[in-house]
Parts: structure tokens; C-alpha cells; sequence
């Protein structure tokens, strides 16, 4: 954990009945399962849309809804999400860029933005609050026994970052999954949290 950098995240293990408890990083052997040594971006536009094989799956989750047509947003979670989908964008390869390069799926974590377009670039106008809020409710679905994870989901503003080795709706056997919690991050520290993270994912 990275206290200076505001942000909290816990590995957490997904149970088939779709019960998840909370695990120490030190208690569960992440490694073993996938190191990603590659992190890119790529557009969600459809549940269920994603591409297949990758590494690992990370999905950028906002819990409040955004864009022209929803209620304004608090100043500071507004400018903490669109931070977040800055640092990503800045910072991170595209997947296309990735599949050009020839890079092996398996080695790459692939971030998840869900948006409304795939020509847009990733803003808060263009981001598919509809299409979070279901990949929200699948996680939901899974902590609802966990009382230090699912109160986060259900009211908290986010932004959350959810990573898995499938696909979150595919995954139906025991696997761990890295859960970040950023509604306390500074935004100005956003780049720093979404390196740390990665960090984190390949360790």
C-alpha cells in the first residue's frame, strides 16, 4: 500500500457461490497464477465485449454517473476521475499498439475503459457510465457477504480499478483479484498511483 499516495488496495479471492474474502497479499499466491510484464488501454463498448487471452483484466470503474445528461458531479470526484483516465492514457500503450509490436497476450494487463464510442478519446463525456455500473453490479455480486468491500461499491464515488484474470463476468472458478479503492487519491498523484498499481500487478 501506498498511504502517501492516498489509495487503498486489497487482493481479494473470488469464490465460484460468488462469496469473495478479503485476503492479505501475503496470505495468497498471486504470482503464481500471472506476472504481466506489459500494461495497455483499450475501449469497452458492450458487456461482455472483451477480446480474449490477455494476462489479465483491468477494469476502470467510476461509481457515480458522468456526462452532459448526469446530475453534476461534486468538483473533486469530476477531477479525480478524469485524472485517473489521463494518467491511463498518458501513460499506458494502446492495445492495438501492443498487437502491432506482436507482444504475446498473456504477458499484458489490459486496462478497460468503458465509453460510449471507441473514436473518442477517454473523457468524461464520452465514458459509458450505463455500461460501468453493470460490471459495478457483477462486482457487487460477488462481495455482497464482505462487509468491508461491498458498502465500497454500493456508495462510494471511486474511481475503482478491478483486476482479474478473466474477463470479470467469466470468472467461475477460485481466482484472485486486485480490488483499489482511489476516492481518496489526489489527482495530482493520479500518474503515480496508476504506476504503482502496475507495479503491483507484476509482482
Amino acid at each position: 500500500m501506498t498511504g502517501h499516495l492516498h489509495v487503498r488496495w486489497w487482493l481479494i479471492w473470488i469464490v465460484p457461490v460468488g462469496l469473495w474474502t478479503a485476503c492479505g497479499p501475503t496470505h495468497v499466491g498471486y504470482k503464481a497464477y500471472v506476472v504481466p510484464h506489459y500494461h495497455v488501454y483499450d475501449f469497452l463498448t458492450k458487456f461482455d465485449g472483451e477480446q480474449q487471452g490477455y494476462g489479465m483484466y483491468t477494469y476502470v470503474l467510476f461509481g457515480r454517473n458522468v456526462g452532459t445528461e448526469a446530475p453534476a458531479l461534486p468538483r473533486d470526484v469530476a477531477t479525480r476521475y478524469q485524472a485517473l483516465l489521463d494518467a491511463i492514457e498518458s501513460f499506458t500503450a494502446t492495445r492495438d499498439a501492443a498487437k502491432q509490436a506482436d507482444i504475446p497476450k498473456q504477458t499484458i494487463n489490459l486496462f478497460y475503459i468503458p465509453v460510449k464510442d471507441t473514436a473518442r478519446r477517454p473523457t468524461l463525456d464520452s465514458y459509458n457510465s450505463t455500461l460501468a455500473t453493470v460490471y459495478l453490479s457483477v462486482a457487487r455480486g460477488g462481495i455482497a457477504a464482505d462487509r468491508r468491500f461491498a458498502p465500497k461499491i454500493d456508495t462510494g464515488a471511486g474511481p475503482f480499478l478491478i483486476s482479474s484474470l478473466r474477463p470479470l463476468n467469466q470468472v467461475r472458478t477460485p481466482a484472485p483479484m486486485l480490488f483499489a479503492d482511489l476516492s481518496a487519491t489526489n489527482p495530482a498523484a493520479m500518474g503515480e498511483v496508476v504506476a504503482a498499481y502496475k507495479q503491483r500487478l507484476s509482482q
